[in-house]
C-alpha cells in the first residue's frame, strides 16, 4: 500500500468543535445546521402541559410533579443552566373526557389517557376550522393551514398532521411558550413522529378492522364551532398505507419498517406522506421551533429519510439542532443512522449504567464505546421509555432493585402509572444517586448533550431524605458546564483513580465522581498523573468548588460565584492541592460528585488540531486513523469512542481518497516548555484493529498559545512495512498510592531498560494494566519486564525477563 500523505495541522486558540465527522456523514448537512454548538443541557419535559388546566390529565404516575412551563419554570431552568427544553408530542390524542377509551392496538385493547398515546398521531382536515381552532396559525404568517399538509383523494382537500393536544396545550400555547421561552435564551426541542397514525381513525368500530382493510382509515376533522375531532368521509390517497406484517422484529429493519404495533403505519416512500411531513417541518420552523427529537429513526427506511430530508432542505426548512432515536447500544448497527442525524447515544448509556447501576470500575468511562466523541449525539442516563412507573416495556439498568425487568402490578389495565414495584424503584435512593452521578458525568465531558428527564431534576434539591442531605449533584454538574462552555473549554482528559473514582479534567477546571461507598482524600498526586512530557492537564492555580454559575462576574476575570462552600476555595501548587482556609486537604464525600473551576481562567488556552491525509488506498470496510504517544490519540491505538478515526470527505470524486478527524484539541504548551506528540497514520479494519501504519513517526509540536494559524508537513512513503504493534496486559498488579504500572524493556520503544524513559500502562480494568506500544523496524525476540514506580521509587517484577516473540499481543500476571 503507497500512501501519500500531508497532514493540514490547524492551530487555534481558544476554540471548540462540539461535532461531527465528514461533511458525508455529518446529518445536518441534510436538515439541521452543522455550525450551531450543541446544546449544553436538555431539560427533558416529558408529558408536561403547558396550559394551566390540562383537560382531566393527571400527573404522569402516582407522586409525579405536577409542574407546568410557565415563566417561574423557565426562569428556573435557565438559572440551572439548561440551554433547551424538549417537549412530548403536541399531536392530538383523545382526552377521554367522556368516559371513552382509544384504542392504539390491533388488538382492541382500550387505554386510558396515558402519554404515548401523543405517539399515535391525528391527521386532520386542514380547512377554515381547524385554522380558527389552532389559533397560532396566525403567528406563522397567516391563518391558511393548507400549505401545512397535502391532498386527499380528491385532490382539493388539504390533510395533515394535528398540531395541539388537550394534555400539553394548543398550538397558540406552544408558540406562546417558544416566545417566553426565547427571552430566557432557551430552545424548544418539539418530540415528533411520523410513521403513525392512531387507529381512532378507523372510527368507533373494531380498529382490527384497518388491518385488513386500510380503506376504513379516514382523517379526522373539526366540526364548525368546535374543537374535539371526529372522523371526516374524506379518502387518504390510494398507498397511503403500509400493509400489515404482523407484529415486528425490531432488529430486521424491513419489519420495524412497516409495523403497526402501535397504529396504522404510514408509508413513507409514498410522495405524499413525504410532501405532509415535509410541511409539517415547514409549520414548526414557522412557529420558530429550535430542534427536533425524532421518534422511531429506525421505522422510516433510510432510503425515504434521504428524500423527506433533502425535500426540506430544498424548501429552506433547516433547524439549528435535532436528533433521532434509534435504539440499539452497539456503534456499528447505530452507524448508518448517523448519516442521517445526530442519534440518542444508547451506546453509551449502556456503558454508564453498567458502571453506576451495575458496578463496573470508572475505567471503562475514560474512552468508552460510543458515539459521542464523533457525533452530536445526545446522551442519557434513565430515558422515558426505561422509567419506572412509565416504561411500558422493558427496563435499563437504572432504576431498577433489583437491576431486572418485572412485570407491572397492582394496575389498572397493566398499565405503569401506579405499580406498586416501579414505585419502589423511582423512590430507592441508591437509584437515584446511581443515575445522577451518570448525568453528573455526562455533563462534565465536552462532547454530547446531555438530556436530563424532569423526574431526576426533581430528586436533585435539598431533601431530608438523602444522606448526607442536598447532594445537587446534577445542579452542580450543570454549572460546571456552563461555566466550562464559557471557556470554550476544548479538550478533557480522564483518570480513573481507582475502580470507583473518576478525574475529568477540562483545563479550566475538573470534575471528580465517587460511585464508591468510601470517601478518598485527593492528594496533589491524584491531579499531576499525566505524563511528564505533557504539560499540566490541571493547572496550578486557585479554584473554587461546587459552585453556582454567575455572569455577572465575568467581568472581574471570575467566572463562578462561591455558593455551598462558602469562603472555601483550593489552591493547586507544585507542592499541595488543599483549602486556603487551614490547609485541609480535599475529601470526596462517598456517592458524589465535587467540580472546580479556576477562579481566573486566564492565560490559558489549546490547540486544537486537524489531521489529514491525501491519496490513502484502503480497502472495503477500511477507514484510516491516527495514532500516537498521547490519550487523544488513544497511546498507539485507536480509542474505543473512535475520537482519533478519520473520516472520509469524498463527497465528489475529487476527494475520494481524503481523509480528516475531527478537531482534537490538546492543552497548549510554552514558548519556553513545548512538547511533542509522536503519531502516525493506519489504516484501520472494520474491528478497530489496525491493519497497517506507516514506519516513521511524526512529531507534532505543541509549543504557546500564538495566534492560531495553520502548519503543513509533507510526507512520502510509508504503509505500515517495518512497524509493528504490540498490545501489553498484566493482571493483579495492585499499586499504592501513588503509584503507577510501566513497561520497560530492550528497545528504543520499550525505553532502552532505563527506568526514567518506561512506558506507562492504564489501568483500564484494574488491577490489570494494558498499553500498546508501536515498534519501529524491530527486531525480535524483544526483552522486556513491568516495574511499578512512585517518583524516583521503582519496584521490579520478579523473576526473569519476559521476552516478545514477535506475536501481536502478551498477557501476563503479577507475581
Amino acid at each position: 500500500m503507497s500512501i501519500k500523505k500531508f497532514i493540514g495541522l490547524f492551530l487555534s486558540v481558544g476554540t471548540c468543535a462540539y461535532a461531527t465527522g465528514s461533511n458525508t456523514l455529518n446529518g445536518p448537512t441534510f436538515l439541521f445546521s452543522a455550525a450551531n454548538p450543541r446544546p449544553a443541557a436538555i431539560y427533558h419535559a416529558f408529558d408536561m402541559p403547558i396550559i394551566s388546566s390540562p383537560g382531566t390529565a393527571g400527573a404522569t404516575f402516582t407522586g409525579a410533579s405536577t409542574d407546568i412551563l410557565n415563566s417561574a419554570k423557565l426562569q428556573d431552568l435557565a438559572n440551572k443552566g439548561y440551554t433547551h427544553i424538549q417537549l412530548p408530542p403536541f399531536q392530538y390524542c383523545s382526552p377521554a373526557q367522556d368516559g371513552t377509551k382509544p384504542k392504539l392496538g390491533p388488538s382492541d385493547k382500550q387505554y386510558p389517557d396515558v402519554w404515548f398515546l401523543g405517539y399515535s398521531n391525528y391527521i386532520c382536515v386542514l380547512d377554515s376550522n381547524y385554522a380558527t381552532t389552532a389559533s397560532g396559525l396566525e403567528a406563522t404568517g397567516g391563518t391558511d393551514p393548507k400549505k401545512y399538509g397535502t391532498t386527499a383523494t380528491d385532490g382539493t382537500t388539504a390533510i395533515g398532521y394535528y398540531l395541539g393536544s388537550p394534555r400539553y396545550g394548543t398550538m397558540a400555547d406552544l408558540k406562546a411558550l417558544i416566545t417566553a421561552a426565547q427571552g430566557y435564551a432557551l430552545g424548544i426541542i418539539m418530540d415528533v413522529q411520523f410513521n403513525q397514525v392512531s387507529f381512532d381513525l378507523a372510527g368507533t368500530g373494531s380498529q382490527s378492522s384497518a388491518i385488513t382493510n386500510p380503506s376504513v382509515l379516514h382523517p379526522m376533522t373539526i366540526p364548525s364551532g368546535g374543537s374535539t375531532p371526529t372522523l371526516s368521509s374524506i379518502n387518504f390517497p390510494s398507498g397511503f398505507f403500509n400493509a400489515y406484517q404482523g407484529e415486528p422484529n425490531w432488529d430486521i429493519p424491513s419489519q420495524a419498517q412497516t409495523t403497526w404495533k402501535f397504529g396504522p403505519d404510514l408509508n413513507t416512500g409514498h410522495t405524499k406522506v413525504q410532501e405532509m411531513i415535509v410541511n409539517y417541518l415547514k409549520l414548526l420552523k414557522d412557529l420558530s421551533v429550535a430542534g427536533l427529537r425524532v421518534d422511531g429513526l429506525k421505522q422510516i427506511p433510510i432510503s425515504d429519510w434521504n428524500a423527506i430530508l433533502s425535500q426540506a432542505r430544498t424548501a429552506g426548512v433547516t433547524f439549528n439542532y435535532g436528533y433521532g432515536e434509534a435504539f440499539n447500544v452497539t456503534v456499528p448497527t447505530l452507524s448508518p443512522y448517523v448519516a442521517i442525524m445526530p442519534v440518542l447515544d444508547f451506546a453509551l448509556q449502556d456503558v454508564v449504567g453498567n458502571v453506576f447501576a451495575n458496578d463496573a470500575s470508572v475505567s471503562t468511562l475514560v474512552a468508552p464505546a460510543s458515539l459521542g466523541n464523533t457525533q452530536s449525539a445526545v446522551t442519557l442516563s434513565a430515558g422515558h421509555d426505561f422509567y419506572p412507573n412509565i416504561s411500558t416495556g422493558g427496563f435499563h439498568k437504572f432504576y431498577t432493585t433489583p437491576k431486572s425487568v418485572h412485570t407491572h402490578t397492582d394496575t389498572p389495565a397493566n398499565l405503569p402509572n401506579a405499580c406498586a414495584a416501579c414505585t419502589f424503584n423511582r423512590n430507592d435512593l441508591a437509584n437515584m444517586i446511581d443515575s445522577q452521578l451518570a448525568i453528573a458525568y455526562m455533563l462534565s465531558r465536552r462532547d454530547g448533550s446531555p438530556l436530563i428527564i424532569r423526574f431526576d431534576d426533581d430528586k436533585d434539591v435539598y431533601d431530608v431524605s438523602f444522606n448526607p442531605k442536598g447532594k445537587n449533584i446534577i445542579k452542580n454538574a450543570l454549572a460546571f458546564r456552563k461555566a466550562m462552555d464559557a471557556n470554550m473549554a476544548p479538550h478533557e482528559y480522564m483518570v480513573a483513580l481507582n475502580s470507583d473514582v473518576l478525574l475529568i479534567a477540562r483545563q479550566f477546571g475538573f470534575a471528580l465522581i465517587n460511585k464508591g461507598g468510601r470517601s478518598r482524600t485527593i492528594p496533589l498526586n491524584d491531579l499531576s498523573i499525566p505524563p511528564p512530557s505533557s504539560p499540566a492537564y490541571v493547572p496550578n492555580n486557585l479554584y473554587i468548588p461546587d459552585t453556582t454559575y454567575n455572569s455577572a462576574t465575568n467581568a472581574g476575570g471570575s467566572y463562578y460565584q462561591d455558593v455551598s462552600d462558602a469562603g472555601i476555595k483550593y489552591t493547586k501548587s507544585s507542592t499541595a492541592f488543599v483549602s486556603i482556609t487551614g490547609g485541609s486537604s480535599l475529601i470526596l464525600p462517598s456517592r458524589n460528585a465535587k467540580f472546580f473551576v479556576l477562579q481566573y481562567p486566564t492565560g490559558l488556552s489549546a490547540r486544537s488540531v486537524v489531521f489529514q491525509v491525501n491519496n490513502a488506498t484502503t480497502s472495503l470496510g477500511q477507514q484510516m486513523g491516527v495514532v500516537g504517544s498521547h490519550p487523544l490519540l488513544g497511546n498507539g491505538a485507536i480509542r474505543p469512542d473512535f475520537l482519533n478515526i478519520m473520516m472520509n470527505q469524498g463527497a465528489s470524486p475529487a476527494l475520494a481518497n481524503l481523509w480528516r478527524t475531527i478537531p482534537i484539541s490538546f492543552p497548549a504548551g510554552s514558548t519556553v516548555s513545548p512538547y511533542t506528540v509522536p503519531y502516525k497514520f493506519a489504516v484501520i479494519n472494520s474491528d478497530g484493529t489496525i491493519a497497517a501504519q506507516e514506519g516513521t513517526s511524526t512529531s507534532l509540536t505543541i509549543s504557546s498559545t500564538g495566534t492560531g494559524g495553520s502548519e503543513a508537513h509533507s510526507y512520502s512513503g510509508g504503509g505500515g512495512g517495518g512497524s509493528s504493534t504490540v498490545s501489553f496486559r498484566v493482571g493483579s498488579a495492585y499499586t499504592a498510592w501513588g503509584q503507577n504500572v510501566y513497561v520497560i524493556g530492550s528497545s528504543t520503544e520499550l525505553g532502552s531498560w532505563n527506568t526514567a524513559n518506561a512506558v506507562i500502562m492504564s489501568p483500564t480494568s484494574y488491577p490489570t494494566w494494558t498499553k500498546t506500544v508501536i515498534f519501529n523496524n524491530p527486531s525480535f525476540p524483544i526483552a522486556y519486564k513491568y516495574i511499578k514506580k512512585s517518583g524516583t521509587s521503582v519496584t521490579w517484577l520478579s523473576g526473569s525477563d519476559k521476552t516478545i516473540p514477535g506475536t501481536t499481543s502478551v498477557n501476563d500476571t503479577w507475581s
